[in-house]
């Protein structure tokens, strides 16, 4: 298989430019050294492979794109991935996971129970960043499975609440960029297998 000389992402055979970054597939590596042995060019490549994928969900993850190219299966990319990063150290996969799982819980601590104006812009920030994050996480690390599963869980049951509207300026309706947003975090909840 061959991987992207800057980014790590997986190509195919056929491909003429990365879809992580769109580097020219002429300029590619290993994804990891023959050795098997952990060093810093895997840390990197596995990086940067982690990036790449977190990258691919959150693109995934647009209202633009459901039901159209994300249909809820995302067990591709979960085999992708795994296949990809197959020869890494599972120590260096574990603490790639695990320092990214940190910055999840981070965001989400910073979301309350609500949907109102204040929490909302938490709530899509963990949609675009935290969310794919932890799905990476997970691909790195499946011992994950349990937090990943009930983070899903915890977003899912927010995303089926009503909108508060008594922290809104004259308590006007919701914007309809905030119904997609919410669409959005149902759909992805509800739909999404891996």
């Amino acid at each position: 298989m061959r991987y992207c000389g800057v980014c790590g992402f997986a190509l195919d055979d056929d491909v003429r430019f990365c879809p992580g970054c769109g580097t020219p597939a002429s300029s590619e590596r290993p994804a990891v050294p023959d050795s098997g042995t952990e060093d810093t060019g895997a840390m990197i490549t596995a990086d940067s492979i982690f990036n790449a994928s977190k990258q691919e969900l959150t693109g995934l993850f647009s209202y633009g794109r459901l039901g159209k190219e994300f249909t809820g299966d995302i067990s591709f990319m979960r085999d992708r991935v795994r296949r990809t990063v197959s020869g890494t150290p599972a120590e260096t996969l574990r603490s790639i996971a695990d320092s990214n799982m940190a910055d999840v819980r981070r965001r989400l601590s910073q979301i309350d129970d609500g949907i109102n104006d204040r929490n909302w812009s938490n709530i899509v920030d963990f949609t675009k960043n935290g969310l794919p994050a932890a799905i990476v996480s997970y691909f790195y690390d499946p011992g994950l499975a349990t937090e990943v599963k009930n983070i899903m869980d915890r977003m899912k049951t927010l995303s089926r609440k009503g909108w508060d509207k008594t922290g809104f300026l004259g308590k006007a309706a919701v914007p309809s960029a905030k119904f997609e947003d919410i669409y959005l975090l149902r759909y992805v909840t509800s739909n999404i297998r891996f």
